[in-house]
């Protein structure tokens, strides 16, 4: 953990005056308290991602089954009976993604979005029985659904954000305020979904070829190349965990969160990654309790509740911990400044 930090500075203007200025580090506790008091003094904010779960569950389903049907098919016809294993392992992938693959899951954005247990879980019954099932009857209208219901899910995950944001750092919220910072965030959160999007992307692409060649000679191989893979983006994407942050703590445009994201996370390397790793333990060992329930049984919506005020709780500890880390990575950067010119 980070010392606290103490510097004494000296202005001379005629008399020598001395100042003791204390800084203090950022608290992994105290953050993680703040967060889910936060939370528990506004319990409303779960309905957010109570909603979306509910929809995903009892909600219509909107399936690209007959999409994944033909495309087998067509591969079917031109690899005949000479398939390979990889090849025979993809099939049986495909066919088992089919039945639980919902469209309406694209409503949960990343890296700004409202959190939702049902976008993993790809349910495909409930306590009524079989959903409403919508078919895609083309590539063209998968895409335009995930334009359409990705910028859906944008703007109500910025408006979830900006609300969690507000009541963790000023512990209320003032709704007349909110709606113009609102609006003013949404073009932010779109830039900044395409900024992660494009280096997912430059990554990936490469990567899925170079693990594919390696898969047709030799399966050992491609899992070791996967796992450096997987750690060249988590080694990527860490610094970049609190760039939303920025735009709704500090009222930043979106390069900007960027790059204090960095800054942070370079300087409280340990207390990040000891804040990351309790969320992610929180949320997934948690998880493993809300999904025990059949999604048949009625108490799934318990566990859509709970999941819905630990994932809210655990977003409010991380807009605390973004503060306090922002203040004392400033304040320590000006001392260093003036100690430096001293």
């Amino acid at each position: 953990m980070l010392k606290r930090l103490s510097l004494w500075y000296n202005f001379t203007d005629m008399n020598t005056e001395v100042k003791t200025i204390s800084v203090k580090p950022p608290n992994v506790i105290k953050a993680l308290r703040e967060g889910f008091d936060a939370i528990a003094n506004h319990i409303g904010i779960i309905l957010f991602p109570l909603g979306l779960d509910l929809y995903l569950w009892l909600g219509p389903h909107w399936r690209i089954s007959y999409l994944i049907d033909q495309m087998l098919q067509a591969m079917a016809q031109i690899t005949g009976s000479g398939q390979s294993d990889l090849l025979r392992m993809g099939t049986e992938f495909w066919k088992t993604a089919e039945e639980h693959i919902n469209l309406f899951s694209l409503l949960r954005t990343y890296p700004v979005g409202i959190f939702s247990l049902m976008a993993g879980i790809q349910p495909i019954e409930t306590p009524f029985g079989k959903p409403l099932e919508l078919q895609a009857q083309s590539a063209l209208v998968v895409i335009f659904a995930w334009v359409i219901l990705t910028l859906v899910g944008i703007v109500g995950g910025t408006l979830y954000f900006n609300i969690v944001a507000k009541v963790a750092l000023e512990g209320h919220l003032d709704w007349k305020e909110m709606g113009p910072h609102w609006l003013s965030r949404i073009l932010q959160v779109i830039f900044l979904s395409l900024f992660w999007i494009a280096i997912a992307a430059m990554i990936l692409i490469p990567s899925s070829c170079l693990v594919s060649v390696f898969a047709t000679s030799n399966i050992t191989i491609s899992q070791i190349v996967l796992l450096i893979i997987i750690g060249l983006i988590v080694w990527l994407f860490f610094p970049l965990l609190l760039s939303p942050h920025g735009i709704f703590a500090s009222q930043v445009n979106m390069w900007n969160s960027v790059k204090n994201s960095i800054k942070v996370t370079r300087f409280t390397f340990p207390t990040t990654i000891l804040l990351f790793l309790l969320a992610i333990a929180i949320s997934q060992g948690l998880d493993l309790i809300w999904r025990l329930p059949k999604e048949t049984s009625w108490l799934m919506v318990i566990g859509i509740a709970g999941h819905g005020f630990i994932t809210s709780s655990l977003l409010a500890t991380t807009f605390v911990y973004y503060r306090d880390a922002n203040q004392w990575v400033e304040e320590m950067l000006q001392q260093i400044k003036i100690t430096t010119v001293l």
